[in-house]
């Protein structure tokens, strides 16, 4: 029997939850990016853009239990980062903490049921 044809259990709350509002906050990413298209320099919304749709796709996958999902969004987001205080000439505490606590509410969603992923 295929990993693919075994039931998954439901996301629960925490996760559901987690899934819901980072869908929110990446689509509204996404459309400021092409709001601000035509004030902002080409290279940055170009990134703002894919980094964006990445990060979807990598939520997509989590709430499909793919573990690329999990990986993804976590390498995506300390890219971002990086490409963040490349960008701004500097590295915000905010960032930083914003990225961080990001991942770590991610791990912790998913932690008791990470035997589930693919």
């Amino acid at each position: 029997m295929s990993s693919s044809s075994i039931s998954k259990p439901e996301r629960g709350g925490c996760l559901s939850w987690w899934l819901g509002v980072s869908v929110v906050v990446f689509i509204l990413a996404l459309v400021s990016y092409f709001a601000i298209g035509v004030r902002g320099s080409q290279a940055v919304l170009v990134i703002g853009i894919i980094w964006s749709v990445v990060c979807l796709i990598a939520l997509y996958g989590i709430y499909k239990w793919k573990r690329w999902g999990v990986y993804s969004f976590i390498i995506v987001n300390v890219v971002g980062l990086i490409l963040n205080s490349i960008a701004n000439g500097s590295l915000s505490i905010f960032s930083i903490i914003l990225t961080t606590v990001e991942v770590i509410v991610l791990l912790y969603v998913v932690r008791n049921k990470w035997k589930v992923f693919d």
